[in-house]
């Protein structure tokens, strides 16, 4: 399956990159991320190390490449992890779902760093988009909901290299 996932990542990589430099920079994306979907759709969880690579991968892309905003980026990306862990949080303790998982509440937080705060809106739309047409094709097949986290990998890979597109 990583091998497939690797293809994916790989094949998208070379026809949204905008040069080789782009693509070879989101080449260290392509196995954390797929690390990150094959566990998240294992055993639906996210693997700890895994985010804190993608969250090292970002911090150093920010302060590479967009060093003025990165303190924005940071201020973005922790906000929006303490809103969404409340909002999975609230939602758990009054209908006992766990529509959002603390991993992918992580996930998102890293997903920040590494697309940057403009460009956040659009990674969490493509992979909402892709879950719930994922949802909607095996409604009747699964009771168990689909992991969220192969969504929010391959969003964020494909949001990194729309953001490093010239405007």
């Amino acid at each position: 399956m990583v091998v497939e996932l690797a293809v994916i990542y790989g094949v998208t990589g070379v026809a949204l990159s905008a040069s080789h430099q782009d693509f070879l920079a989101a080449l260290p994306l392509i196995p954390i991320l797929a690390w990150i979907s094959k566990t998240d759709l294992k055993s639906q969880t996210i693997p700890d190390p895994a985010i804190i690579m993608l969250t090292v991968f970002g911090l150093a892309h920010g302060i590479l490449t967009r060093a003025p905003s990165l303190p924005a980026d940071l201020f973005c990306a922790f906000g929006a992890v303490i809103c969404l862990y409340f909002a999975g949080e609230l939602i758990w303790r009054r209908k006992g779902v766990d529509a959002l998982g603390v991993g992918d509440v992580k996930l998102i937080g890293a997903g920040f760093l590494v697309v940057g705060a403009p460009f956040a809106w659009l990674m969490i739309v493509l992979a909402s988009v892709g879950g719930i047409v994922a949802a909607m094709l095996t409604a009747r097949q699964e009771d168990h909901g689909i992991p969220f986290g192969p969504f929010l990998a391959y969003a964020i890979f494909v949001t990194f290299l729309i953001a490093g597109l010239p405007a």
